[in-house]
């Protein structure tokens, strides 16, 4: 609990600076708690290896919309923001509550990895929270059907959701590009096919001639 910090001088009378305040003084204490929650999920990419920070994943808690993001690391494991609750997730009385989650990959509106099949699913999840009335809130991950999965810690151990989310990539094959430029001369006119030019593969010795 956190205490009120304020004195009374009297019985009906607060003193302060020589300004006289009458009425019976009010002192109000909070209840502070706070608990920690680090989600866990699995990246896989096939045909393609995976680079850090390549995607972004969203968990998005239902009613509230707030939402942390996540990304994935080099050898899949995507590792969300630190979920933290305190004694207003929990309505007057209430000791338990149960907090539904929504996790689904970031889909880029523009600048897609070209080839890269997106994971357009959505996953259920579930936190439940528990005050000790002591100042800790547990909160345990539960699955879509809000089985138990682990508890957070204020150590940030990380709890694995046991979501997978799939991208698949494929080569992208008869593509074709026409790339146009341009030719100036100075002193006199130009004459039909009087220069050549290369155009190079980046990184490779194929030459297109023009």
């Amino acid at each position: 609990y956190q205490l009120d910090s304020n004195k009374t001088v009297g019985s009906t009378t607060l003193t302060d600076y020589n300004t006289e305040l009458t009425g019976k003084p009010t002192f109000t204490n909070e209840y502070a708690a706070e608990g920690y929650l680090n989600i866990t999920a699995k990246k896989v990419l096939e045909n393609k290896t995976l680079e850090n920070r390549e995607f972004a994943f969203r968990l998005k808690r239902v009613g509230t919309g707030e939402e942390v993001e996540g990304y994935n690391d080099a050898n899949g494991n995507i590792t969300f923001a630190t979920l933290y609750y305190s004694a207003k997730d929990f309505s007057t009385g209430e000791t338990t509550k149960t907090i539904q989650y929504e996790m689904s990959e970031i889909i880029p509106e523009i600048n897609k990895i070209p080839g890269v099949t997106y994971d357009t699913n959505t996953y259920k999840l579930y936190v439940q929270l528990t005050h000790d009335g002591a100042g800790k809130i547990q909160a345990t991950l539960l699955d879509a059907n809000q089985q138990e999965l682990g508890s957070g810690d204020a150590s940030g151990t990380p709890v694995n959701s046991g979501i997978k989310f799939k991208n698949v990539y494929k080569v992208v094959t008869g593509t074709n590009a026409t790339i146009n430029a341009y030719k100036s001369l100075s002193g006199r006119d130009l004459s039909g096919g009087e220069f050549t030019f290369n155009l190079y593969y980046l990184g490779e010795t194929k030459q297109l001639v023009a």
